[in-house]
């Protein structure tokens, strides 16, 4: 998720934790359909959803601060 989430804070460690678990269950054949379905709806409150997506904000790029050495070049 992470790798793919990258506008993913550490406040979000606990529904990441809580989603890794549900899919381990559910890779293992473990997890009941109440467990799926909960399994469907937490990765949606992460922004992994298409509506949830289209509302996040990623934060702009800086621009990169004068070389104050690049007249030396």
């Amino acid at each position: 998720m992470a790798a793919h989430g990258t506008w993913l804070t550490s406040a979000d460690a606990l529904l990441v934790e809580i989603a890794a678990n549900l899919m381990a269950e559910f890779r293992s054949d473990a997890a009941n359909t109440r467990r799926v379905a909960v399994l469907v709806t937490v990765p949606n409150k992460l922004g992994f959803g298409l509506a949830e997506r289209s509302k996040i904000r990623a934060p702009q790029a800086k621009e990169p601060e004068p070389n104050p050495f690049a007249a030396f070049f």
